[in-house]
């Protein structure tokens, strides 16, 4: 999957929800959610869950996570989020992560 561009949808002290547009080798888009935490706590992970339900009002297009390397931790926490896997996937570095989808 290559890279095409990032797209800001809330920036707090505690975390950063971004979305970036990748591209599959036959040219279809994909729509990557991109969360950076800052500070972890229950009130923030209650806000994350908040406000991506709101944006899943907004925007209903298949959503994909796919982790920079295979974590328990972070597995965990997509599929808290309602991500399931979908496939296994090989990236720009050759490395092959899973793939998870997130369908309203």
């Amino acid at each position: 999957m290559k890279f095409v561009a990032r797209h800001s949808v809330r920036r707090t002290d505690d975390y950063w929800f971004e979305i970036d547009e990748h591209e599959d080798a036959g040219g279809q888009r994909m729509l990557l959610v991109h969360l950076q935490f800052f500070r972890w706590s229950p009130a923030v992970l209650k806000q994350v869950i908040r406000e991506f339900k709101i944006f899943r009002q907004h925007v209903t297009a298949p959503l994909f996570a796919c982790p920079p390397a295979d974590d328990e931790k972070w597995r965990k926490f997509v599929t808290m989020m309602g991500y399931r896997h979908l496939q296994d996937i090989v990236c720009e570095d050759g490395e092959a992560r899973p793939l998870f989808i997130h369908t309203i």
